[in-house]
């Protein structure tokens, strides 16, 4: 009798044990897909943000048109880069500032948790002792 209400309760522990591992697994799954689908999104937002970076410090030293695309082709890391960008200075902002603005024309769908694709976007600001009128300017780019 107590042979059998052993054999009984070891078969219950048995299944709680393989169930509290199927558990682990599942969240250390769970955690190993997460880290690698921000990975390569924050990837993509690092390119994003290094040629915003370089775009607008570019544009307040005065740097050709030319010249800022040329460097913005060579920083492009998993993105293609459009073959110009627009800038619009406003005449009435006084606040000697360059913001660029870097926008993706399509959604970035190498990841597991947005099915449908998660758009990346940057835009940074730098100081512009060149012209004292705020100056907008836009790049797209198709993320790859």
């Amino acid at each position: 009798m107590l042979k059998t209400n052993i054999q009984a309760n070891m078969k219950n522990a048995y299944i709680e044990q393989i169930l509290m591992w199927l558990v682990i697994f599942t969240a250390f799954v769970w955690v190993f897909v997460f880290i690698l689908d921000y990975g390569s999104i924050l990837r993509k937002k690092d390119s994003l943000d290094d040629i915003s970076e370089y775009a607008s410090y570019s544009i307040a030293k005065g740097v050709s048109k030319a010249d800022v695309m040329t460097g913005l082709k060579r920083l492009a890391r998993g993105v293609t880069v459009a073959n110009d960008y627009s800038c619009s200075s406003s005449t009435s902002i006084q606040d000697y500032q360059v913001t660029f603005n870097t926008s993706s024309i399509n959604t970035f769908k190498g990841n597991i948790l947005h099915k449908d694709g998660i758009a990346i976007n940057s835009s940074k600001t730098k100081f512009n002792p060149m012209n004292r009128f705020n100056t907008v300017c836009t790049l797209r780019v198709t993320l790859k």
